[in-house]
């Protein structure tokens, strides 16, 4: 989760960079359109934690660790979600927020579509990764309770 949160900071960190940087903002259908994306995968990777049959895995030790990777993926599904979502929610109510601020001369831009836009990217490319490495591990578990 450590790691999780401190990728979450360096976003913020990038998305400071651009809008300091850019005229960078994301379009409404742009972020709307990402989050719909999210929230597809979010539900087929959750569909697909929430189907994984563990009983074939006889081997109590390889059981608990298989167990502890679910939970800790579906803990950051979870995260990675209530977080889009709660930023998409906070675009959605102000929809130009942009703090800009000025330190020794140098113009420091915070501006929240951006931050959301970066932040359901990534999650999104999270949601595709472990959905890929959960299903690898379901034909794992099946061939080796086969052998």
């Amino acid at each position: 989760m450590k790691r999780t949160l401190t990728l979450s900071l360096l976003l913020v960190f990038l998305s400071v960079l651009l809008a300091s940087t850019t005229s960078a903002k994301p379009a409404s259908d742009f972020l709307g359109t990402l989050y719909t994306m999210a929230g597809i995968m979010f539900s087929i990777g959750m569909g697909i934690i929430c189907a994984i049959n563990l009983e074939k895995v006889k081997n109590i030790k390889f059981y608990k660790a298989i167990k502890t990777n679910i939970l800790q993926v579906r803990n950051i599904y979870l995260y990675y979600f209530a977080t889009i979502s709660v930023g998409y929610l906070a675009y959605q109510l102000a929809p130009e927020f942009e703090l800009a601020i000025t330190i020794q001369g140098v113009a420091i831009t915070f501006r929240l579509s951006l931050l959301v836009a970066l932040l359901t990217v990534l999650s999104i490319v999270y949601f595709t990764l472990n959905f890929l490495a959960i299903q690898k591990l379901n034909f794992q578990i099946t061939e080796k309770s086969n052998q």
